[in-house]
Parts: C-alpha cells; structure tokens; sequence
C-alpha cells in the first residue's frame, strides 16, 4: 500500500463489471432463471473487503479507527446522490397516482436506509425505490462491522482468527495477524 491511499487494485473493477452484468442479465430475463442476486453478493464481499481495509489502515497508521470521521465519509459519499434520486421519484410519484402514504413511507424507509427491513415486514410497496434494499444493507454493515472490528482489536484478536474461532473453521490455537497488529 502507498503511504498516503490504498493501492489500486483493477481486478475489483474486473468482479465489479462481472456483477453488474450479472443483475442486468437478470433484470433482463423473465422468471428469475438467471442468478443475478449473486452479483449484488459480490458488490457485498468487495465492499466489505475494501471498508476493512480502509479501516485496518487507518488502525495501523493511528493505533486507532475513528468511527465520527468514518460515518461522516460514508455520509458524504452516498447520502447526496440518494437525495437527488429520492427528490426525483418524489416529483415522479405524484404524476404516477400513488398514495402519499406509500410515497412518504418510501422516502423515509430509503433515506434512513431500512428499506429491506420495510419490504420484509410490511405489505407498504416501494416502487421505484425497491433497489434501495440493498444500499440499506451496505450501510447497515457499515454502521456494525466497524465496531465489531473495534472490539476485536480491542481484545487483541486478529478479525480473521476471530471469525474463523467463532464458524470453527480452524482449530483455536492458530495464529494469524493482520499486517497492521503490533
């Protein structure tokens, strides 16, 4: 890794290309008999990977992962372009005719990133801000997984040890560490 960013790494943009094919495709095709959900499962892993990295980094460099500034980056980075979107199904749904309670409740839902959790446990539709489910679980990882990290490193633990202990996928008494580990 540079100094000063996180290396370039263009096989992502390869897997990146390769997903968003993938849920094209099954947009594309009748009856669901292409499995495009797996390319949102990669979108998944490759944010995962990156956000811990840039986290580690960060614990490498300062010894410590500031949650404040790490929220307020992700904010800035996603928030405005889910504004706008909103704003425009906003103007959109009022000439569509659906109901303003469906309508509020989408935005609402969306912009507070729960709208998987809307979708799964209520009947309210949310139209053209169904996609919005899997940004919802991105940032539902991301307001987790940095505290879970926080407290392995916390307790000492390499990440990957503790979750290679906790499936039982190898014995206890490994030993691994990640690069930044002092």
């Amino acid at each position: 890794m540079r100094s000063n960013s996180l290396t370039y790494m263009p096989a992502l943009d390869g897997l990146r290309g390769l997903a968003v094919t993938m849920v094209f495709i099954e947009h594309a095709l009748p009856g669901n008999v292409f499995p495009g959900g797996l390319g949102v499962d990669i979108f998944f892993v490759i944010s995962g990977f990156l956000i811990t990295r840039i986290l580690l980094r960060q614990h490498h460099k300062t010894g410590r992962i500031r949650l404040g500034s790490f929220y307020l980056k992700r904010m800035l980075r996603l928030y405005p372009a889910l504004l706008a979107m909103v704003a425009v199904f906003a103007v959109l749904w009022f000439t569509l005719g659906v109901s303003i309670r469906d309508a509020v409740t989408s935005w609402i839902a969306s912009l507070l990133y729960v709208s998987n959790i809307v979708m799964a446990h209520t009947a309210i539709p949310m139209h053209s801000l169904r996609h919005t489910w899997s940004l919802a679980m991105e940032e539902q990882f991301y307001l987790v997984w940095p505290i879970l990290l926080i407290l392995f490193l916390w307790a000492k633990l390499p990440a990957r040890r503790s979750w290679r202990s906790c499936s039982q996928l190898r014995p206890p008494h490994s030993s691994h560490s990640y690069p930044g580990r002092r």
